[in-house]
């Protein structure tokens, strides 16, 4: 179950940032993209997360929607990919939503064929391993960047490399 955020959320400290490779929740069928959706989890000490998602929402949109959501759980049923960083001590919701709100990552116009959310991901990703976010080591911050370059179904139990094509931030 997933809410709107309170302004208590934004205070939640932050234990890990949890990319989850998933089945996306809408697809268009003028979208040529890989069939699955990226998105991070910011999983809080209550057991918690904050999803924090750019997506398409109608066919006809060229710009992705950005939405933050309160979920009542770290990870959802049936990923097909996921990986952990461990976030510093001390980082709540409210620094990494203030990082990608002022680094202009709200407003981000997808590529044409209506993907470009695993590039969004590795950008808002880089962001936070830039701001000294993220306590792991290079390895880890690679892993994640790696597995946002492939194409993940539920059907299948192996991946295939698939090129990142990029949106514009405006």
């Amino acid at each position: 179950m997933s809410t709107s955020l309170t302004e208590a959320d934004y205070t939640l400290p932050v234990k890990y940032i949890r990319v989850i490779i998933e089945v996306p929740e809408t697809g268009h069928e003028s979208d040529t993209y890989s069939g699955s959706h990226p998105s991070i989890y910011l999983l809080t000490s209550d057991g918690g997360s904050v999803r924090v998602n750019m997506h398409r929402a109608k066919p006809e949109d060229t710009m992705g929607t950005y939405v933050l959501e309160r979920c009542s759980y770290w990870c959802i049923d049936y990923p097909l990919k996921v990986v952990d960083l461990s976030a510093v001590k001390g980082l709540t919701v409210g620094d990494v939503t203030g990082l990608v709100e002022g680094k202009g990552r709200v407003r981000y116009k997808l590529a044409d064929s209506g993907t470009g959310c695993r590039f969004w991901v590795k950008t808002v990703i880089d962001d936070l391993n830039a701001a000294g976010y993220i306590d792991e080591s290079a390895a880890s911050i690679t892993q994640a960047q790696n597995a946002l370059q492939y194409n993940y179904r539920m059907e299948e139990e192996d991946f295939q490399y698939e090129e990142m094509i990029p949106g514009t931030f405006v």
